[in-house]
């Protein structure tokens, strides 16, 4: 304290912060019904056989599958039990979504302005509004870059050294408005964000960093409605 090296540490209201917790155990739970299907797709792959597609999680033929397999002297009792650890996973992860629904309802215009955005849908709208609050939390955007792990890595001296993404920065943050991106390069609907995306494709940019660019757009772009409570308009953005 003397010597003023203590850095301040951001303290948000008590609405932001319930949401942050709930958003982050939600993706929590994202990541635990992932590893519940990955291993009941291993076991099935550890048995010699190839499900692709979704329908190996659907209840529909479940059963039907696992007595097949049975008269064949598989081991099927794991497999009820890797299927019963999936439907849970399933239901807690619904009662997460229930419960973002119910801790976000103090901030449901803020959301609702970010999900006015192409390719933000309500879990990205929560986690952009727990993260970014009302949009003064960041004071410019090259802190808010950093922030969500979108600015330059340099390592560098006298023209050697390393230069590339960075590797720090909030991962949820990061998470969310790099799957925007991409979703937004995906479907191809024509907008603004596709628009600065197809740009820089032209001038010959690597389509990893044209993503990134993009990415940092979509974060700016919703730190700007939080901050202005003004919904996404389009022709501003192709402007």
């Amino acid at each position: 304290l003397y010597l003023n090296r203590i850095k301040p540490v951001h303290h948000p209201e008590m609405k932001y912060r319930i949401l942050r917790e709930a958003v982050r155990a939600y993706w929590i739970m994202s990541r635990d019904l992932t590893r519940a299907k990955n291993r009941l797709k291993g076991w099935y792959l550890f048995n010699g056989l190839y499900q692709c597609g979704r329908s190996i999680y659907s209840a529909r033929n479940r059963e039907k599958r696992l007595k097949a397999m049975r008269q064949e002297g598989r081991n099927t009792e794991l497999a009820e039990l890797l299927y019963e650890h999936m439907d849970a996973c399933r239901q807690l992860k619904a009662k997460h979504i229930r419960l973002l629904r119910k801790v976000a309802r103090p901030v449901k215009d803020l959301v609702q302005l970010v999900m006015t955005m192409p390719a933000i849908g309500p879990i990205s709208g929560y986690t952009l509004v727990s993260l970014l609050e009302d949009g003064w939390r960041i004071p410019n955007k090259r802190k808010l870059w950093r922030y969500a792990g979108l600015s330059l890595r340099r390592y560098e001296s006298r023209d050697f050294g390393i230069k590339g993404a960075s590797r720090s920065g909030n991962r949820l943050l990061k998470r969310v408005v790099m799957s925007a991106a991409i979703t937004i390069v995906s479907r191809g609907e024509p907008n603004g964000l596709l628009a600065l995306w197809e740009r820089d494709i032209r001038q010959n940019v690597d389509p990893k960093r044209a993503r990134r660019n993009l990415a940092r757009k979509i974060v700016v772009i919703a730190q700007h409605l939080l901050r202005s409570k003004e919904e996404y308009n389009d022709e501003r953005v192709k402007a």
